[in-house]
């Protein structure tokens, strides 16, 4: 069976000269994606590279992590600004919790009616939120909270929105 990966973060710039770089992650596991001795990947060509994490600190926003052989600011080169990429685990996963991956793209179904797709995730300070671009082309921002979320079957790429009043105010007239 092929592997999976899933976009975790992106490597940004290097921090010091002990080879560490700063990271934005992406993912909302930050202790099991980046804890030491994880394995993460970086994407060259068609190919995911192997990269294990050697030390991490800081906080969600603001991680700087060294990585096995690279361990001074030279070294860095081939990896500044590249994409990194995690195998999709549901075991770390909580309960009820899905990948933003298995979001991104589902079709988004209100009464068993077609809404629209899943064009992105964003995220402010209160929650995360999918962005749905409706069948008319308009974008509507749905939080990512189990309160609003009925069900996401990745099989079927469908996500399934709770009825509650004004969700997604389909015809607006702005």
């Amino acid at each position: 069976m092929k592997q999976k990966y899933n976009y975790v973060g992106k490597i940004n710039k290097s921090h010091g000269i002990k080879g560490e770089v700063k990271v934005e992650s992406n993912s909302r596991y930050i202790d099991e994606r980046f804890k030491v001795g994880s394995t993460l990947y970086i994407k060259e060509k068609n190919e995911y590279i192997p990269i294990v994490v050697r030390s991490k600190r800081g906080t969600n926003d603001k991680l700087i992590i060294g990585f096995e052989g690279y361990d001074n600011p030279e070294s860095l080169f081939p990896i500044l600004h590249k994409a990194l990429y995690g195998i999709k685990d549901n075991s770390i996963l909580r309960e009820g919790d899905h990948f933003y991956s298995s979001y991104k793209g589902a079709n988004v179904y209100q009464h068993s009616e077609l809404k629209g797709t899943v064009k992105d995730i964003v995220s402010y300070p209160q929650s995360d939120y999918l962005v749905i671009e409706t069948l008319d082309k308009k974008e509507k921002l749905v939080p990512l909270l189990n309160e609003f979320i009925e069900d996401l079957n990745e099989e079927e790429n469908s996500l399934y929105i709770k009825d509650i009043e004004g969700l997604l105010w389909l015809n607006s007239m702005y």
